[in-house]
């Protein structure tokens, strides 16, 4: 059965339309941990207009811990090497990544 355009505006889904306009800017980068143990911003303040995705990089010997400013191994949100998260924030400079792999890091793309 196919669903008419209506539908899936109200009930959402996978092949539904983007609601409001799209980006304007895109956002990239790589960040990695110089000491683990120790958060760090990921990148400086830059206000999006949807949010950030956050790639741990492949190489990474370690966890990759995405958070807060107060993230740590104990609280933040876990990536192993290659995994990833979209966060749907207003400004890059509200993520935090912390590792428990010094040198390891991430790559971003936000906008």
């Amino acid at each position: 059965m196919q669903t008419d355009f209506r539908t899936r505006i109200t009930k959402g889904g996978p092949n539904a339309p983007v609601k409001g306009a799209p980006a304007t800017t895109v956002l990239m980068g790589q960040k990695t941990v110089a000491s683990a143990g120790t958060a760090e911003r990921m990148h400086t303040s830059s206000v999006l207009e949807a949010g950030v995705y956050i790639k741990a990089l492949a190489g990474n010997g370690g966890n990759i811990f995405v958070g807060n400013e107060s993230v740590t191994s104990a609280n933040g949100y876990a990536l192993d090497a290659g995994e990833s998260v979209f966060v749907e924030i207003d400004d890059v400079s509200k993520i935090w990544i912390d590792t428990d792999n010094a040198t390891d890091g991430v790559y971003f793309l936000a906008t």
